[in-house]
């Protein structure tokens, strides 16, 4: 992981060093990661942790979930906000489960979603869905750590609130977060990226 973190660093660098220099970061502490697994009884991801140790710069993700959804904003991923944030991010939306409209909508169905699938369970925001990244129209991108059947420990969600009975969780396809990560320093090397205020973006499919 430390060395995928020096690569991104890398190739952001190459790129517009003041992203660096500008969005410094600092994501958790250990302690803040131990005393929350302890409290909540969930136990992150490896790679997870040892990004948010090692990691201190900004990273931005965009998702083409929105795309997919014929949403007229694809909003961009702030990606990790501090600790303390996500937490309370956390505990005021998990814990959400199914209900009879929610299950009736045409977009509980929605191809690749993940509930047919097996690969989520089924719940609107289940308690095993942390969020690592909030966007600012008030979706998240969440490793789950609880599974569906079909599903992988560790896998990301996109966790959207985007109305018209299109919000809750869909499968982003990555299994991992450093599967993520490599994913996103495939875009830098290929520069499919755009740059605004000295902060880079993967290109807007938009």
């Amino acid at each position: 992981m430390k060395r995928l973190i020096k690569d991104i660093r890398t190739e952001l660098e190459k790129i517009c060093p003041e992203h660096i220099q500008k969005h410094k970061k600092r994501y958790a502490t250990k302690k803040e990661i131990d005393d929350f697994q302890k409290q909540s009884e969930l136990i992150f991801p490896d790679d997870l942790v040892e990004f948010w140790l090692n990691c201190d710069f900004e990273i931005t993700a965009g998702t083409d979930i929105y795309k997919d959804l014929k949403c007229e904003i694809g909003p961009s991923f702030f990606m990790f906000d501090e600790f303390e944030y996500l937490v309370e991010y956390w505990k005021e939306n998990s814990g959400q489960g199914l209900d009879e409209t929610f299950t009736k909508g045409e977009y509980y169905d929605f191809k690749g979603r993940g509930y047919k699938e097996k690969i989520m369970i089924e719940k609107v925001f289940d308690h095993g869905w942390f969020p690592i990244a909030i966007d600012s129209f008030d979706g998240s991108i969440c490793v789950d750590m609880n599974p569906g059947a079909k599903g992988i420990q560790g896998q990301l969600l996109y966790m959207l609130y985007t109305g018209e009975g299109k919000s809750g969780a869909y499968d982003t396809g990555f299994t991992s977060f450093k599967e993520f990560l490599m994913h996103y320093l495939q875009l830098l090397k290929d520069r499919k990226i755009e740059i605004e205020d000295n902060i880079i973006y993967p290109l807007s499919h938009f």
